[in-house]
């Protein structure tokens, strides 16, 4: 029986015993505790342990660091914004300490700086991993920039900076630009065109001529196509030829150019407008391929404001006035490429919402003489201005450009349109009466009222059809 019961007892360990070489083969996690310590940036925390530590270590040196005091009191420093886990065991390798450590930038000389700056500004700086959040109600869009400058200065990157500040004012700029452009052309011209032509006995003749040539078809002047006017006389017999042209111009042209483009753009992005068009320019390529790049001409305006507090603006503004001019043209590969004349000014002012500066001064002129005309008959008394031509030229231009920026806001209201009260006329009307529209009756302007009940725009706006 006694021998039995020991077969029984051996048989009982030869199944017990791989149970426990498993569970001795068995790694055991410990995971840290739940509970997060918050810790910014630049600041230490003392941690007292309830039992001696022997050891004491970060995973992440780069976050945090450690020192040991003494076996049960230990100083965490925190380097830079993450998260790490800090572990420390006793002598017989029991967790005192399994700590999840969450760094964070240092906040509280940020919301320093900020009471600093403006106290009575309500802006408050939350940090979420290692980033910061900023929220708030303001005046003005400087001064919400100006807590985004200081809160990336103080973390070292701007990227890091979360701007979640609300504006109360406006921030929208609207500028409204008049370019009034006036250009006077003169042109006088006296000139005296001669062809002499004798027969002289036998086959010798003689001839005399004086300015362009003067040439004849069946008895009819070919003259080129130019504006000028002319008065021609001609005698022949058989032996003399005489044909004499006077060429006479007295020519004056105004040109007038008004655009008044209006734009708004937000407070420091660029707007630009336009009104032109644009012109082929061929570019010679290799292997014999020709492109092309059109350039732009006409009115152009671009402007960046910047709304630096109640009711003024930073503005920095681009017009320009272009215009084909045939006088400069080339050619190029079969092609006609004229030239701009251009007018351009850039500056950057500073002023209230509704003043307006101007840029003037941008006066050109250009006069132009020729005189041609034959050596030693010219001083001949009387006689001497037949053969002389005169020519004259004189070019104007002056442009002036007024620019009004304006603070506004977006209206919920509708706005009327041009085109609102417009109503084609019948063929009645048109061809009888000679209407282009139909007139409509007049009627008292009401302000309308937006979503939020309150008035918007009263009267008429835009172009009105007469």
């Amino acid at each position: 029986m006694k021998r039995l019961i020991k077969i029984a007892a051996f048989l009982l360990a030869l199944q017990i015993l791989p149970a426990h070489s498993a569970e001795r083969n068995t790694a055991q996690v410990l995971s840290p505790a739940r509970t997060v310590l918050d810790i910014q940036t630049n600041k230490g925390q003392l941690i007292r342990l309830s039992r001696a530590a022997s050891a004491v270590f970060v995973a992440d040196t780069r976050i945090a660091d450690v020192t040991v005091r003494s076996p049960r009191l230990i100083y965490l420093f925190a380097k830079e914004p993450g998260e790490t886990t800090l572990y420390a065991v006793d002598g017989r390798d029991q967790i005192v300490v399994a700590q999840r450590v969450v760094v964070s930038p240092n906040i509280d000389r940020i919301n320093d700086l900020f009471r600093k700056l403006r106290p009575n500004a309500p802006v408050s700086v939350t940090s979420v991993g290692n980033q910061l959040v900023l929220s708030g109600t303001v005046d003005h869009v400087d001064i919400a920039e100006e807590f985004t400058r200081v809160a990336a200065a103080a973390v070292g990157n701007p990227e890091l900076v979360v701007n979640r500040i609300r504006v109360s004012q406006p921030t929208q700029v609207n500028i409204r630009v008049k370019i009034a452009e006036v250009s006077r052309d003169i042109n006088k011209k006296l000139g005296f065109n001669w062809e002499l032509i004798g027969q002289a006995t036998g086959s010798l003749a003689l001839g005399f001529a004086v300015g362009s040539d003067i040439v004849r078809n069946a008895g009819t002047f070919i003259f080129p196509a130019d504006p000028q006017d002319r008065i021609v006389s001609s005698f022949s017999n058989r032996s003399l030829s005489a044909d004499t042209v006077i060429e006479l111009l007295d020519d004056e042209g105004l040109i007038t150019v008004l655009a008044e483009p209006n734009l708004t753009a937000m407070s420091g992005e660029t707007a630009s407008f336009l009104a032109g068009g644009e012109f082929p320019v061929p570019i010679a390529q290799d292997g014999g391929v020709t492109t092309i790049q059109f350039r732009q001409f006409g009115v152009g305006l671009s402007f960046t404001p910047t709304i630096l507090g109640e009711q003024r603006v930073n503005l920095r503004v681009r017009p320009e006035v272009s215009q084909l001019n045939a006088a400069g043209a080339i050619q190029a590969n079969g092609f006609n490429i004229p030239s701009l004349t251009t007018r351009r000014a850039e500056t950057t002012v500073e002023l209230a919402s509704g003043q307006s500066f101007a840029i003037a001064g941008l006066l050109q002129n250009t006069t132009n003489q020729s005189l041609s005309d034959v050596p030693g008959i010219k001083e001949v008394p009387v006689l001497g201005a037949l053969f002389r031509s005169d020519a004259f030229r004189r070019q104007e231009s002056e442009l002036m450009i007024v620019v009004t920026p304006y603070i506004v806001r977006p209206t919920s209201a509708r706005l009327p349109l041009p085109t609102d009260n417009y109503v084609p006329p019948k063929d009645l009307e048109r061809f009888l009466l000679g209407r282009n529209h139909v007139a409509q009756p007049a009627s008292k302007p009401s302000a309308p009222l937006d979503r939020n009940g309150k008035p918007g725009l009263a009267g008429p706006a835009g172009f009105v059809l007469q």
